[in-house]
């Protein structure tokens, strides 16, 4: 199912994690493309999800550094614990970047939300009643 919505990297990927440890060649040979997309996007997107959910500066702030955190983790571990998988700057540097984005992303949307509640205020009180 997941061939037919995805394609060719469905395949690609499917390739690279079942390669028997050649995963480490194919993780070498390439270059900034999907799979440093797909970390980025992954970690803006679970940033995103999180500073809506705590919806606060301070657990944005809070969320942002326990993602990192855990994106920085979740690399390390996978070089240790994974026969197919290696630590990769490039990969930890994309999840960072992702992390950014989306905290910079939900600032925006904060920031964006405090300006209509504020012209809303407003508009209230001097509209009679």
């Amino acid at each position: 199912m997941l061939r037919v919505l995805f394609g060719d990297f469905t395949r690609q990927l499917s390739n690279r994690l079942d390669s028997n440890g050649q995963a480490g060649n194919a993780l070498e040979a390439r270059s900034v493309g999907s799979d440093s997309l797909v970390h980025f996007g992954l970690w803006a997107v679970v940033t995103i999800l999180t500073g809506i959910a705590v919806w606060s500066w301070i657990g944005l702030a809070t969320s942002a550094l326990v993602i990192s955190a855990g994106s920085l983790l979740t690399e390390v571990a996978q070089g240790r614990y994974s026969s197919t998988r290696a630590v990769e700057s490039k990969d930890a540097m994309f999840n960072l970047l992702g992390i950014g984005t989306g905290t910079a992303a939900v600032a925006l949307l904060y920031l964006g939300y405090a300006a209509v509640a504020s012209f809303a205020a407003r508009h209230r009180r001097r509209s009679p009643t």
